[in-house]
């Protein structure tokens, strides 16, 4: 897609100054992105050309001020040309902090995720789980995976990050990964965090989740009845571990715990209740509720 680009300099009548000159702006447009940016030069209104968006008449000041602008167009012509250079996306954002001497950010996606993923590692038990971390890590592994099959390389830049990746990635998921679309989802779910955070860090001018629809559908899940369950309850197995894996089911079907909740029980969960009778007491991992 051909990028649409526009450059205005003009002055700010409402913020003279109290020797009665006006600040000079440059406006920058660029696929309708508009920022602002001062030229940190001031001049009488009277000497501004607002057709030519320069100054007028031949003082010292104003050739200087004439200068600086036919200076700044062409540096922002060479800010383009670096941009293209680099396989970069057109921002007026992005001009913008170079012209202001900033450095362009350049984090790569791969980088963003492993930093996040350390940072989950170090708070395990403290608000995140192994299985949570186990979730971004194979996330991750698919993104490493689609970047290869589409880019022919493992990393991309954030800025490089846009609608059609998404919905490109949400593919690779479903055809290449054999995905479910629920399963799918969850994964697009993980990466939309790590982009998330990025925007919040200001790594990333613009979210490009803002439009894309997460899917879901929905999945009638089937229970065993009683004959069903009694069926498994007395299969039995040549080999102990299966009995084991048996039992930790039937376990399940009974007491409603689901598997990471099963990880975690202890005897120490065992309690003896008000009536008598052997109790769990213990907190659901994901809601925390007793």
């Amino acid at each position: 897609m051909k990028n649409t680009y526009s450059v205005l300099f003009y002055i700010k009548r409402s913020k003279l100054l109290k020797n009665g000159e006006a600040p000079i702006y440059m406006r920058l447009t660029v696929n309708g992105e508009i920022v602002e940016v001062s030229l940190r030069q001031t001049i009488l209104p009277k000497n501004w050309d607002s057709v030519k968006n320069k100054a007028r008449g031949k003082g010292r000041k104003n050739q200087i001020i004439n200068e600086l602008i036919d200076t700044t167009k062409v540096q922002l012509l060479e800010y383009r040309q670096s941009i293209s250079n680099d396989r970069l996306p057109l921002t007026a954002s992005g001009l913008k902090r170079m012209f202001l001497g900033d450095e362009v950010v350049k984090n790569s996606l791969i980088e963003v995720f492993d930093e996040h993923n350390n940072e989950m590692a170090q708070l395990i038990g403290k608000g995140y789980t192994l299985s949570t971390l186990g979730k971004f890590q194979t996330t991750r592994k698919h993104v490493l995976a689609f970047n290869e099959a589409r880019y022919k390389k493992n990393d991309i830049l954030l800025i490089e990050l846009d609608y059609r990746y998404i919905e490109a990635f949400e593919k690779f998921l479903l055809i290449e990964c054999n995905c479910k679309q629920n399963s799918a989802t969850k994964h697009v779910k993980a990466l939309k965090k790590i982009v998330r955070r990025s925007v919040m860090h200001n790594m990333l001018d613009k979210n490009p989740f803002d439009s894309f629809q997460l899917k879901h559908e929905t999945i009638e899940r089937i229970s065993l009845d009683q004959q069903e369950l009694d069926i498994i309850e007395n299969k039995t197995f040549l080999i102990d571990r299966l009995s084991v894996v048996r039992d930790l089911f039937v376990f399940q079907c009974y007491t409603g715990l689901s598997y990471s909740d099963l990880q975690t029980l202890t005897s120490h969960n065992i309690v003896t209740g008000i009536d008598g009778h052997k109790w769990i007491h213990s907190k659901r991992k994901k809601t925390g509720v007793v």
